[in-house]
Formats: structure tokens, C-alpha cells, sequence
């Protein structure tokens, strides 16, 4: 027992030599001693077990538009959708009328009008509806001076009433390029005055022009 003490007290002396014996009471104030040269640390008190550092954050490994919900990615328009516009900005005469008969004073009966009636005087400008290509300039007993333009999606549009076509056969447009300006009413509504009669086919059935503006 006494052999003990000794070797106890030999120890104690070692760690004593060339250093302090620090009192602590926390794992904070443990390191604070160690770097402060400490030769022993007591704790007065149980330390408790330090905590170890939270890992970094795994960074994320994929682009939010990867694990977005595709419901709610915005909808892309197609690169070759196709606008349209009145040819004319002026007031509409007559409306497009599939299903009801309307009356027509030139030809004195109810018919159906598959197009819309723009108000003009002789010499207005008239525009492209829609970019295309020009199918056809003419004259027809029924329609008169016209035009018709070729679109995307199968879609013609046909413009009559006109005078001095700006452009031939075959020829590109651009939407709202001059084409042609208002002439003699068309034979078939020559009693509605000057006017510009304008129709809209969806492979080869009519569609009313205003559900494209």
C-alpha cells in the first residue's frame, strides 16, 4: 500500500515538472488548458461527452428543373406558332355567321356569311392577316378583285373587295404587310357599299377569323 503512494506521489512530481495542473469543468474549458501548456486537467465535475460537428450538407447533385414537378414547368409556345390579326382596324359590318341566316340586300334572300366584313372607303390599305405565301390574285364574278394567302396549320385566308394588289403569285408576306387597298364592293354585297370581305379556311372549311386574333 505504502509502495503505491510512492509510485503515486513519483508520477504526480513527473507530471508537475514543467507544468500546472488546471481545474476544469467543461470539454471547453479542457481544450482552453491544453493549449495553455496544462501538464494535467482535473474535472471537478463529470465533463460531458462533446458532440460531434454536424456533417456538411450534401450539396445537391441535380438542377431543380431535373426534380421539378413537370406540371409546373411553363408551357413553351411551338417555334412556328402562328399569329393573326385583323386585316383591317376599322369597324366590322358584318360578323361571321355559320349557323344563322342573315340577310342580304344584293341578292334579296337569308344565307349564311362565312366571313367578316371590315368598313372602309376606296383606296384604304388592307393587310396580311398572318404571314404566308400569296396563292392566288384574281378577279371573280362573285367575289371581284381578290387574294388568297397560304398559312402554317393549313390555314388560307381570302380577301376580296381590293384594287392594285401589291403583291403576285408565289410572293412571301409578313403579318400586317400592305397587300392590296379597297376597291368596287365585292358583286355578291355590292349593295353594302365599299368594304373588305374577309374569310379564313382550316383545310378547306371555314373558320371564323376572329378565333385566331
Amino acid at each position: 500500500m505504502e509502495q503505491n503512494r510512492i509510485e503515486l506521489n513519483r508520477g504526480l512530481a513527473q507530471m508537475l515538472k514543467g507544468g500546472v495542473i488546471m481545474d476544469v469543468t467543461t470539454p471547453e474549458q479542457a481544450k482552453v488548458a491544453e493549449a495553455a501548456g496544462a501538464c494535467a486537467v482535473m474535472a471537478l465535475e463529470r465533463i460531458p461527452a462533446m458532440d460531434p460537428q454536424p456533417a456538411p450538407e450534401q450539396q445537391e447533385t441535380q438542377q431543380e428543373t431535373d426534380t421539378a414537378d413537370p406540371a409546373e414547368q411553363p408551357e413553351q409556345q411551338p417555334a412556328d406558332a402562328l399569329s393573326f390579326a385583323p386585316p383591317m382596324d376599322s369597324k366590322i359590318t358584318q360578323d361571321f355567321s355559320q349557323n344563322t341566316l342573315l340577310y342580304n340586300e344584293t341578292t334579296g334572300d337569308w344565307r349564311t356569311h362565312e366571313a367578316v366584313d371590315y368598313e372602309g372607303k376606296s383606296g384604304d390599305a388592307v393587310q396580311a392577316a398572318a404571314a404566308g405565301t400569296v396563292l392566288a390574285v384574281g378577279e371573280d364574278p362573285v367575289l371581284g378583285v381578290y387574294m388568297t394567302i397560304s398559312h402554317a396549320q393549313g390555314l388560307t385566308s381570302l380577301y376580296a373587295g381590293l384594287a392594285d394588289p401589291c403583291v403576285a403569285e408565289g410572293d412571301a408576306v409578313k403579318q400586317g404587310q400592305k397587300i392590296a387597298v379597297l376597291g368596287e364592293p365585292m358583286p355578291l354585297e355590292e349593295k353594302q357599299g365599299t368594304h373588305l370581305h374577309f374569310s379564313v379556311s382550316e383545310n378547306d372549311k371555314a373558320k371564323n377569323p376572329k378565333e385566331l386574333y
